[in-house]
């Protein structure tokens, strides 16, 4: 059961919908804004959308002969999930005119037209470069844009940098899948940023990222204190540590694929920021 339970969760993108929830925390926490509980609800049904048409594109450039089981399963169940996705962004809009504020709903049209600008360049597939880096920068805008709307506090550097270093985490997290799939995109074609970086140094400069992280992790958890945003960049740094230490780490998480359940359960981690502390 645990087995096709994380098949289906991985399959599906639900275990990154469910981390968008920790990421979303952040956002809210470091702009003390004021969220709809609708949003919270929209964020991840949106996110979900997004990455099911992202593989159904990929499912319709491989075919039957994908080897990615994301896309194997995208491409057996092509149909259903294109009207799946079609609902459920159909339901996603309906329900942000109803439950959201008309600044929040500007953020829903900002985030669909920058994913709409990824899913066109990935399905172009000239720019072998953009797809990890578009991904990354449609999925922390698409976090931070509504609770920067509603932010209650003036942006300040270090928000500015705590928005810099969620990108980065997204990124590293991008890369470390591409790394650790490289073998399986290589045989369906699907190599983008690793086809123009090398990727002995891509690995390198994710372990050292995550090294330096770790640092600033413990200096940050030892109790460093006058600092606002302690709890937050502990967040940061921890997320900015992990794609590195499944690097390597990874004859341990190639086992199953297991690293990709604790690369998402860190994002997820970031719920606890809304507790008070």
């Amino acid at each position: 059961m645990w087995t096709k339970l994380r098949f289906y969760t991985e399959v599906l993108s639900l275990d990154i919908c469910a981390g968008v929830l920790g990421s979303a925390a952040l956002a809210k926490t470091m702009l003390a804004s004021t969220m709809e509980p609708c949003w919270w609800l929209l964020l991840p049904a949106s996110v979900w959308v997004i990455y099911t048409a992202d593989h159904l594109f990929d499912a319709r450039k491989t075919g039957s002969t994908a080897v990615n089981r994301r896309h194997k399963f995208h491409s057996d169940n092509f149909r259903l999930l294109t009207l799946c996705a079609i609902a459920t962004g159909t339901a996603c809009v309906a329900a942000a005119f109803w439950c959201l504020r008309e600044i929040v709903f500007l953020a829903g049209a900002f985030m669909g037209t920058l994913a709409l600008a990824h899913l066109a360049l990935a399905y172009w597939g000239r720019i072998r470069i953009g797809k990890e880096f578009s991904v990354a920068i449609v999925y922390a805008c698409g976090v931070w844009f509504a609770p920067y709307l509603n932010r209650t506090v003036e942006v300040s550097a270090a928000i500015a940098v705590a928005f810099g270093l969620f990108l980065l985490a997204a990124l590293l997290n991008l890369f470390m899948n591409s790394l650790i799939e490289l073998s399986v995109d290589r045989s369906e074609q699907q190599v983008f940023a690793l086809r123009t970086l090398a990727p002995s140094l891509v690995r390198r400069a994710v372990i050292g990222v995550a090294v330096v992280s770790f640092i600033v992790l413990l200096v940050l958890a030892s109790g460093l204190t006058g600092f606002a945003y302690r709890w937050e960049f502990t967040y940061l740094t921890f997320l900015c540590t992990v794609p590195g230490g499944i690097l390597f780490f990874e004859d341990y998480f190639l086992v199953n694929a297991r690293y990709r359940l604790p690369a998402e359960l860190a994002f997820l981690a970031g719920i606890g920021l809304l507790l008070p502390h």
